[in-house]
């Protein structure tokens, strides 16, 4: 597996971001990146949590110890101490609170093994091909979401 700067390094260039800028945002030196992405110097505790939720990536895949990115959303909104974003902007409390409402009312279905079996498969399928465009991912994504809601009243429909 990778080390806690491959990582780093990686995912500051997925990002588009120089050194100088991931160091700026963090409240960082520049030559401190470049120790952690060496793996020169390791950053505390509280540097890796700012990093894993800067990336939005578990505190596990960052240090290599997990190949795999995700994080509990639920955690990171429950946390009042993380900044969560939509593009450039802070969610509100309110709005905090309204996504953690509707997660938690969908948790029964989302922890449903074929449901959670059927998003793994296409979480795979967007990881192999490179070749989409974020607006094609999120074309696809609202086509699916339509789709579902068509279903999903059809079901009710039926009962």
């Amino acid at each position: 597996m990778a080390s806690f700067g491959e990582r780093l390094a990686q995912l500051r260039k997925e990002k588009g971001l120089s050194q100088s800028r991931l160091a700026s945002l963090l409240k960082l030196g520049q030559s401190t990146i470049a120790m952690y992405e060496r793996n020169k110097r390791e950053p505390d505790t509280a540097t890796i949590n700012k990093l894993a939720d800067f990336f939005g990536v578990s505190v596990d895949y960052l240090l290599g110890r997990s190949s795999t990115r995700e994080i509990d959303i639920l955690d990171v909104l429950e946390d009042s101490s993380t900044q969560v974003k939509a593009g450039d902007k802070p969610l509100s409390p309110e709005q905090r609170l309204a996504l953690l409402q509707n997660l938690n009312d969908d948790q029964k279905a989302i922890r449903d093994p074929e449901i959670q079996s059927f998003m793994n498969e296409l979480n795979a399928f967007f990881r192999v091909d490179k070749n989409l465009t974020p607006e094609a991912k999120r074309e696809i994504m609202e086509d699916l979401a339509e789709y579902f809601r068509f279903k999903i009243q059809q079901h009710k429909k039926k009962n």
